[in-house]
């Protein structure tokens, strides 16, 4: 699969979106039957939103950054990897309160999220500047 790394940082941008759409509103709505407070959904609804700010801002000036973008796109994949690192945090520091839900929600997340950052990490890697 190719996508070109300016529209990679959109991708990003509205995965971030959606994440923290998912975590301000959906998971807060429901975080009792995740075991997770809701101050700590809003938190990482909060940092995700300041990834898509940086991915968008990314897309929206790639032709300033376009001698850089490999630089910034691995600064969003280490991010996205950091917030698997904050993820796997929570599951444990909350582990006697997550629910099943909940447990089996941030491996998802996680495994996704690993994903998408070595897809970030490999595109920058293999493509040429």
């Amino acid at each position: 699969m190719i996508i070109e790394p300016k529209q990679l940082f959109l991708l990003d941008g509205f995965g971030a979106i959606l994440t923290s759409v998912i975590h301000g509103v959906v998971l807060t709505a429901f975080s009792e039957s995740f075991g997770i407070p809701k101050s700590v959904f809003l938190a990482l609804a909060l940092l995700v939103s300041l990834y898509a700010v940086y991915s968008f801002t990314c897309h929206s000036r790639f032709e300033k950054l376009a001698h850089r973008w490999k630089f910034w796109l691995r600064g969003i994949a280490i991010a996205n990897l950091f917030f698997c690192v904050i993820t796997l945090g929570l599951i444990i520091y909350f582990y006697e309160t997550l629910t099943t839900v909940g447990l089996l929600y941030f491996i998802g997340e996680i495994v996704v999220i690993i994903g998408i950052a070595v897809f970030e990490l490999k595109t920058a890697s293999n493509q040429p500047s």
